[in-house]
């Protein structure tokens, strides 16, 4: 199935993009996204560890199940002061 995965801060700044479609196996998880967005942007990979990841704008973990129709958000740390 495709996902839409919104990308937010740096991890918009790497891609290049605000958004990406990724193709993941029915049933697919968080985990399978983050190893998605790995190989359909090699870019991001040394900053997905350190990504939250939403779903329908509540946070999740990498067990968490999407569907087509979620509205997933990877955002990497911040700081500030």
């Amino acid at each position: 199935m495709m996902v839409q995965v919104l990308l937010f801060a740096q991890a918009r700044e790497i891609a290049g993009h605000p958004m990406l479609h990724l193709e993941v196996r029915n049933g697919a998880v968080i985990r399978d996204v983050k190893a998605a967005l790995a190989v359909t942007c090699p870019e991001l990979g040394g900053l997905l560890p350190y990504c939250m990841f939403s779903i329908d704008q509540c946070y999740v973990g990498d067990g968490e199940v999407v569907t087509a129709n979620s509205e997933i958000g990877c955002i990497p740390p911040v700081s500030g002061g």
